[in-house]
């Protein structure tokens, strides 16, 4: 591990300040090391919104299909903020398979059009996904749905 790592894993985990906290997680976003993927898992229970949020983003963009169960957790899936709903229904759409289709109907249906928008974008790529792999299965999933 890089001493770059060291010291923003460090941050992430011991700022008292919410926003040096929020900071180091976007630098890590951009480190490829094993070791970042567990504090950005753990910093999706952080206190402050902000935090969570750029947890979120950023083991999307690390593209972590390992956070999809802890994304479903109704403290993230059902958040009182926009944001957090928002960057949930894009982490989903884009680490997630068709099994999470069911989430995003559900959250096609939030009171939030941002929120509502990205989950029928992410819905809208699995079932281009389902289409293209012409796979009967995953087909009928699809008329079922």
């Amino acid at each position: 591990m890089s001493e770059r790592v060291s010291s923003l894993l460090e941050e992430t985990q011991n700022n008292p300040d919410w926003r040096e906290r929020r900071l180091a997680i976007v630098d890590l976003s951009y480190q490829k090391d094993d070791a970042v993927v567990p504090v950005l898992m753990d910093r999706l229970s952080d206190p402050v919104s902000e935090v969570r949020h750029a947890a979120i983003l950023a083991l999307t963009r690390l593209g972590v299909d390992d956070a999809i169960p802890e994304l479903l957790k109704p403290k993230l899936l059902a958040a009182p903020e926009i944001q957090i709903r928002w960057a949930v229904a894009s982490a989903l759409g884009k680490l997630g398979d068709h099994k999470i289709m069911d989430s995003l109907i559900r959250m096609a249906e939030d009171e939030e059009w941002l929120v509502r928008n990205e989950a029928l974008t992410g819905l809208k790529g699995k079932i281009r996904d389902i289409i293209e792999a012409d796979d009967r299965k995953l087909s009928r999933t699809l008329v079922r749905m």
